[in-house]
C-alpha cells in the first residue's frame, strides 16, 4: 500500500506477502503466514489474485486444497472463496496501514500487475 508523500511522489506505507494461514484462533497474514508455509501448507494459502475469476478446471496444482462449487467456482480448504482470503489480507493491510499513519483510511486503490502468470 502506498501513499502520495511529499511532492507528490508515492511512499510504501505496507508491503506483505499475499499469504494467509487458517488456524483454529483466527487468520495469520503476511509474513508470519508465509514462515508457516513451510510447516503447515494444507492450511496456508497465496496467489489469490492469480485465482480470482477463474474456474476450476482452469488452475493448476496449488500446495492448498481447491475444489469446486456447483458453479465451478473455485473453493479454497473447503470453505473460503478467493474474494474472501483476500478481503483478509486487504483488511490486515489496512489495519497495519491505520497504525503506521495513525489515521483511519477511508478510501483506497488496489491494482494488480499485468505481467503475472497463472497459478
Amino acid at each position: 500500500m502506498a501513499i502520495l508523500g511529499e511532492h507528490s511522489l508515492p511512499e510504501i506505507v505496507v508491503a506483505m506477502p499475499s499469504y494467509v494461514t487458517f488456524t483454529s484462533e483466527g487468520p495469520i497474514v503476511g509474513e508470519k503466514a508465509k514462515f508457516h508455509a513451510s510447516e503447515n501448507q494444507a492450511e496456508t494459502v497465496f496467489n489469490m489474485k492469480r485465482v480470482l475469476g477463474k474456474k476450476h478446471e482452469e488452475l493448476r496444482f496449488a500446495p492448498f486444497k481447491m475444489t469446486s462449487d456447483e458453479d465451478e467456482n473455485v473453493v479454497i480448504m473447503d470453505k473460503f472463496s478467493p474474494e474472501y482470503v483476500l478481503s483478509v489480507i486487504l483488511k490486515e493491510m489496512k489495519q497495519v496501514a491505520d497504525a503506521k499513519l495513525n489515521t483511519d483510511i477511508k478510501d483506497a486503490v488496489m491494482t494488480v500487475p499485468s505481467n503475472f502468470t497463472d497459478l
